[in-house]
C-alpha cells in the first residue's frame, strides 16, 4: 500500500489516509493502529472489495470536519 494523502480529523488523535490501492483508512495516532476495516468508494458495505478504477490520489476534509472528499484516478471526486 502506497499512501498518497492524509488528513487530520478535528480531534487531532486520528487521521484518514488514502492509498494507491484504492483504500481509505482511519488511524489512531497515539497507538499507530488502524481503526476498523479499510473502505473503498465503490463498496456498498464499506470495506474489503476491489476498487474498479484503482488509485485514490488525494483526500480533503470539509471545514467542519464531518465530510471527506477523495479524488481518484478515474477522474471522480467522491464524498
Amino acid at each position: 500500500m502506497i499512501v498518497s494523502g492524509a488528513v487530520y480529523l478535528p480531534d487531532e488523535r486520528r487521521i484518514i489516509t488514502c492509498s494507491l490501492d484504492g483504500s481509505l483508512r482511519l488511524w489512531n495516532l497515539e497507538s499507530g493502529v488502524q481503526i476498523g476495516n479499510d473502505w473503498r468508494d465503490d463498496d456498498e458495505g464499506g470495506g474489503g472489495g476491489d476498487r474498479r478504477d484503482g488509485e485514490v490520489w488525494t483526500i480533503v476534509l470539509s471545514p467542519n470536519g464531518k465530510t471527506a472528499a477523495s479524488g481518484s484516478s478515474d477522474g471522480k471526486v467522491r464524498l
